[in-house]
């Protein structure tokens, strides 16, 4: 009702609201802070409480409301809103410019103001041109997409994996006491990759809940942030499959280097039916006469279980100086399925260094059949495995 304000004069346009408590109409002027006001024309409060700027905003002023959480920020009533031209607006005392119009001849002429506008702002701002609306703003924005993630996942892939490396040496001792009570390759390497899941999932799940409080508290500050919840689940999917990559190796090493497989890591060494490694521990001279009766007696007990007719020869060699042991041999006799064949098991214990007191010896354990199928093959690895299990045994119990 009425008509729009015309940019001059103290003219303002009130709600039907208020016209109606304040019983005025089209002509009629009214008092605000001192200042007199015609007014030019009557809105609809319930029409304009729907009406929204280009940014999809209420064109309306935001006053703050008590809440059960203390004050919110939200858009006035549309019942006491008063509109007044802008140079009027500049005579009270307190008056803020939120949004400025400005008309352009042409549409080049508007982009250009309106990045000049942006740059010297930092606002955004919005062109409306034949109908269409430009936003321009100035935002940061993060992105994680080509070569610049690959480089990401495996630099964490690599402090990770380093990681996983530091517990596997400082936890060596807890792995030979592990493999001395009958822990399998596989238990050793499971046990780590277990270990690495929950380390990952937890690590994961924080960094989840983490971006999740952080995103809350931004966006109160004000910032605009967009969240695809797609992504932020597959970021966490994405962190355990990147601490089990890394910790594989790590639980590999674990399993092989102190529990070695004849699945994985037992491998026949120059020809069929040769075994040959160094066990990872080192002993010392006092203790490998009681360490020899141990496999002996090992040996001797695993031989009858599964059908090794008798041990032919058992071989020790001692040092003509010291008198100390220096190598180990059987030979077993092997019959079964129709098939015969011999197993030579040979354990030498060569001197590291010697220091005036303790002279400490690394043990060398080499096995070989030589009739190869698969039961004597099997054989072999059983009493390979027998002999180390023995000697992790020992050496853990000896400490």
């Amino acid at each position: 009702k009425g008509r729009f304000l015309s940019g001059d004069g103290d003219e303002c346009i009130i709600s039907d609201r208020y016209a109606e408590v304040l019983n005025i109409d089209i002509g009629d002027k009214i008092r605000v802070l001192n200042i007199s006001l015609k007014v030019v024309g009557i809105f609809d409060s319930r029409k304009y409480a729907n009406i929204r700027d280009l940014d999809w905003s209420y064109l309306r002023p935001e006053n703050y409301y008590p809440s059960e959480n203390g004050v919110i920020l939200k858009p006035a009533s549309p019942e006491g809103i008063l509109i007044i031209p802008n140079t009027l607006a500049k005579k009270f005392k307190y008056s803020d410019i939120v949004k400025t119009i400005i008309i352009c001849n042409s549409p080049q002429e508007a982009k250009r103001i309106g990045e000049l506008v942006t740059l010297a702002t930092n606002k955004p701002v919005i062109l409306s041109i034949n109908g269409i609306s430009h936003v321009y703003s100035i935002s940061m924005r993060y992105e994680f997409i080509g070569i610049e993630t690959i480089i990401i996942c495996v630099i964490a892939i690599l402090l990770y994996g380093n990681f996983m490396l530091n517990i596997y040496s400082v936890r060596r001792r807890e792995f030979l006491i592990y493999a001395s009570i009958g822990f399998n390759p596989r238990d050793m390497m499971f046990t780590v990759l277990s270990e690495s899941l929950i380390i990952s999932s937890t690590g994961g799940l924080l960094g989840y809940l983490n971006g999740i409080c952080l995103l809350t508290y931004l966006k109160k500050a004000g910032y605009q942030i967009y969240l695809y919840p797609p992504w932020g689940v597959g970021s966490m999917i994405l962190t355990l499959l990147m601490g089990l990559l890394a910790s594989y190796y790590p639980a590999l090493k674990s399993s092989l280097s102190i529990v070695p497989s004849f699945i994985r890591r037992w491998h026949m060494k120059s020809k069929k039916g040769f075994y040959e490694e160094y066990l990872p521990v080192k002993i010392s001279y006092w203790n490998i006469e009681e360490l020899v009766r141990r496999i002996d007696r090992s040996i001797r007990e695993l031989a009858p279980q599964y059908g090794l007719n008798r041990i032919r020869e058992r071989v020790i060699r001692r040092d003509r100086v010291s008198g100390d042991i220096k190598e180990v041999s059987y030979i077993i006799d092997y019959e079964g399925f129709g098939r015969g064949g011999s197993l030579y098991i040979d354990i030498a214990f060569n001197r590291l260094k010697q220091d005036g007191i303790t002279r400490l010896y690394r043990i060398k354990l080499t096995a070989e059949t030589k009739l190869i199928w698969y039961q004597n093959k099997y054989t072999l690895y059983l009493f390979v495995d027998t002999i180390r299990k023995t000697v992790l045994k020992f050496k853990t119990s000896s400490r």
